[in-house]
């Protein structure tokens, strides 16, 4: 976990890039994740364990000069009741597909994929 806080923290867009060799060893990356320090609330461990299972997170940051920014957040992107938009899954798609297609390949598939409803038969 320290480790993907860190790298969110340092604007690193989410996704295989975070677990590369150079990301788990950069400088920077080390030294915030250092900072991490991950607390369980069993409050929140109820609710995960709930029927329900409601995802819930809270980030405190505490600057240097002492000043605590946070965030609170429930269920995670993707979730049916917090789905992702049609844009996010497109730049999601591009970005893990940009590892291994050319750009011309990645928006081919994308046309192919977007005709698929029309056809009649696949």
């Amino acid at each position: 976990m320290p480790h993907m806080v860190a790298m969110k923290i340092l604007g690193n867009h989410p996704g295989p890039s975070w677990f590369c060799d150079e990301a788990l060893k950069s400088r920077e990356g080390l030294g915030l994740a250092r900072k991490v320090n991950v607390q369980t609330d069993e409050h929140v461990e109820e609710q995960f364990h709930s029927p329900i299972q409601k995802l819930v997170s809270t980030v405190v940051i505490t600057t240097k000069s002492g000043e605590e920014l946070e965030a609170y957040a429930e269920l995670v992107m993707g979730k049916p009741e917090n789905h992702l938009t049609i844009d996010e899954i497109l730049e999601k798609f591009r970005s893990l597909a940009s590892k291994i297609l050319e750009k011309k390949q990645t928006e081919k598939i994308l046309r192919i994929v977007d005709l698929l409803e029309r056809l009649d038969d696949v």
